[in-house]
């Protein structure tokens, strides 16, 4: 049975993965939960928690902005990126 949510939600999740190239892993690693969970939440069987909504929220608004200047490759890895690398930090030079 599936929450009476669940649409808005599939649509955001099938965004980050058509649009952005983020797999369930991906989803998972960025929400802190596991992949069966993101799994449920595909499926329209549970909820994410307020948190997880707010992750998502962010990571829906991101992903659509890179979209218009970045592959899916790109954008895909940009979660990943380590901006903090003091080696590139233009404050040290």
């Amino acid at each position: 049975m599936s929450l009476p949510s669940s649409k808005p939600l599939t649509k955001v999740l099938q965004t980050l993965r058509e649009a952005g190239g983020l797999k369930r892993a991906d989803i998972s690693n960025l929400t802190g939960v596991s992949k069966a969970i993101v799994l449920r939440w595909v499926s329209g069987e549970t909820a994410p928690c307020p948190r997880s909504q707010l992750i998502l929220c962010d990571l829906s608004f991101v992903v659509t902005r890179l979209i218009s200047y970045y592959g899916q490759e790109e954008v895909r890895a940009w979660p990943y990126a380590d901006t903090l690398n003091s080696s590139t930090d233009v404050r040290s030079t």
